[in-house]
């Protein structure tokens, strides 16, 4: 996916907003349009003085409308592609706020290097000292990484998890109208409906420069 050239001037800030087909991009680059994408690998590249890049998955089309054209363009916080209701359930599959290239890929440390792993999302185990103190090289620092595996909630049996609790969700939370309710779900606090991975992680001894992210 290629942006155009456009030129900022002096004082102002432009947001552009860019719709692609991932479809359009399969059949482009002589794949089969009709099956999905396997993204493993992302990047980024984008010229200093450009703040961020954010690349979504479209769900729920409030005022920002694929319709309405590519690219629509914002200036100084006038426009829908500044308003960010607009995408508030829009999946994000990317995002850097730095200037130049940001290369990021599925690549983990090795099995060996794992020293933590719960397989449970309602009651994860907690490890604590000796058992889970490690040593963290100077300049070093702690991966984590989250997987889910997705079972269809029309199957579900426990009248929680089903397509209908989905979409009523998508309704009230983001007013998606009928026809754009897909049974998805989405990052979120609930934990009946959405996905969210967080770790708590503590160290010590403290450090007045810390940079945590």
């Amino acid at each position: 996916m290629m942006t155009d050239a456009f030129t900022v001037p002096a004082g102002e800030e432009l947001q552009v907003c860019y719709f692609f087909k991932v479809s359009t991009l399969l059949q482009a680059n002589g794949m089969d349009p009709t099956q999905p994408l396997e993204l493993h690998r992302v990047q980024v590249v984008q010229k200093a003085g450009s703040h961020h890049m954010n690349l979504f998955r479209v769900r729920t089309i409030a005022n920002l409308d694929p319709a309405n054209g590519s690219p629509q363009v914002g200036i100084n916080g006038v426009g829908q592609c500044f308003v960010s209701s607009n995408w508030s359930d829009w999946p994000l599959v990317a995002n850097t706020q730095i200037g130049g290239d940001e290369d990021w890929s599925t690549t983990t440390p090795p099995e060996s290097d794992r020293f933590y792993q719960s397989l449970t999302w309602s009651d994860p185990p907690m490890m604590h000292s000796p058992d889970l103190q490690q040593a963290v090289s100077a300049n070093g620092g702690v991966w984590f990484t989250c997987s889910y595996q997705w079972d269809d909630p029309s199957t579900a049996t426990n009248g929680v998890d089903t397509c209908a609790t989905l979409n009523a969700y998508d309704a009230k939370k983001h007013m998606t109208p009928p026809a754009q309710q897909d049974c998805c779900y989405t990052f979120g606090p609930q934990v009946d409906v959405n996905e969210h991975c967080t770790a708590f992680i503590y160290y010590y001894p403290k450090q007045d420069n810390e940079n945590c992210v």
